[in-house]
């Protein structure tokens, strides 16, 4: 976290890459006592106006819950699949703090803090916007999500090729198309001017994102291994713990259809008491029935690196399936769901299946 000393107190702010899912965390601080303490909060849309009172020589105040309602979920899904494109997984976020103390002496400090849909592990040095691996299938929808922390120039290579190059015009959360040329083999996505900056979440007791200051010199950020797929499966996209969208075709496995009882339990009371239909008058029966279909899919013989990328989806509350493409070649997505439980990596094998259960929108029955 950054800190600064105004007047005798000290003022605790994330620093300028947040996670809309940690903890965004103001603590203020001053000898005499905090009598309030009031934030102002705004996207350039919208603003939210917090206060809290001190307890007495700090302040406290978590705002999470602020940035999160900045977002707007059912944005996320609309992606072209143009070249280059902005996502709406990345937001900036300005904040006013207004600290009232004791002896009523105003302080007051703004800072702006870039905050992405995501939630880091607290406590193990993650590091964001790394240089990772990915998997791309021949013939399905498929980008490539980077953080750019400013203006910036992104090289395409194909099998240590340069291909093309691309300009990312402003800080965001970006995807980059990889196009129906494919590579033999790999495909990688550098960093020509150093702004696809990393963050290492430091501990979790101060909440730090710290930028790493490297660059100037040409940075690989992406490997996209290509896979050429002779059969069919199921298709998903999701969004990741780091804000990224993720691919993946899995073999699909059994299909499970259950049915349960919904809605209340009427008594038959106004037919007359006789066996005209089967039964009395003092008996009844369900009037709804719902059905819920489980698709088996897996991932098999993965690494461990592609196992818990793989383990991200079943986390993540944004998951698709892809339908194709309508008769103007939009892709089609269909929301899902991953069943929740309890997934085992194997430690002793040096690839594993990776298996999970996927859940269908509810499907329409008749109901009474």
């Amino acid at each position: 976290m950054r800190t600064k000393t105004i007047d005798g107190m000290t003022l605790q702010y994330p620093d300028e890459i947040g996670f809309a899912f940690n903890p965004c965390l103001v603590i203020a601080e001053k000898e005499v006592g905090i009598e309030v303490m009031t934030l102002t909060i705004t996207d350039g849309e919208e603003e939210v106006v917090e206060r809290r009172d001190g307890f007495g020589k700090k302040c406290y105040m978590d705002f999470r819950e602020y940035v999160q309602g900045f977002f707007d979920s059912n944005e996320f899904g609309e992606l072209a699949y143009t070249e280059i494109e902005k996502t709406k997984l990345g937001k900036s976020v300005s904040v006013t703090i207004e600290v009232i103390d004791k002896e009523e002496v105003e302080t007051s400090i703004s800072f702006d803090v870039f905050y992405i849909w995501g939630a880091l592990r607290a406590g193990g040095q993650e590091k964001y916007n790394v240089y990772r691996t990915m998997t791309w299938f021949e013939g399905y929808p498929f980008s490539v999500g980077v953080y750019a922390h400013d203006a910036c120039k992104v090289l395409l290579s194909r099998d240590k090729k340069a291909n093309r190059l691309l300009e990312i015009p402003e800080q965001g959360v970006w995807n980059v198309r990889i196009d129906d040329e494919l590579a033999m083999n790999y495909i990688k996505v550098s960093d020509l001017t150093g702004e696809l900056k990393e963050a290492t979440f430091d501990n979790s007791f101060d909440l730090t994102f710290r930028l790493s200051l490297s660059g100037g010199n040409i940075t690989d950020k992406v490997r996209v291994n290509v896979v050429r797929c002779d059969k069919e499966g199921v298709y998903l996209r999701w969004i990741d713990r780091q804000g990224f969208f993720q691919y993946y075709l899995f073999e699909r496995g059994n299909e499970t259809r259950k049915v349960s009882n919904e809605g209340e339990f009427l008594r038959n009371n106004l037919l007359a008491y006789d066996m005209t239909y089967g039964f009395t008058g003092g008996m009844g029966r369900q009037q709804m029935k719902k059905r819920e279909d489980t698709i088996q899919l897996c991932a098999p013989l993965v690494d461990e690196y592609v196992w818990e990328s793989l383990f991200d989806i079943t986390t993540s509350p944004m998951v698709d399936m892809y339908l194709g493409t309508d008769e103007t070649g939009k892709h089609r997505w269909l929301a899902v769901n991953i069943q929740a439980g309890s997934y085992t990596k194997e430690k002793s094998k040096s690839l594993r299946d990776f298996a999970c259960n996927m859940v269908l929108p509810d499907m329409a029955v008749q109901g009474l």
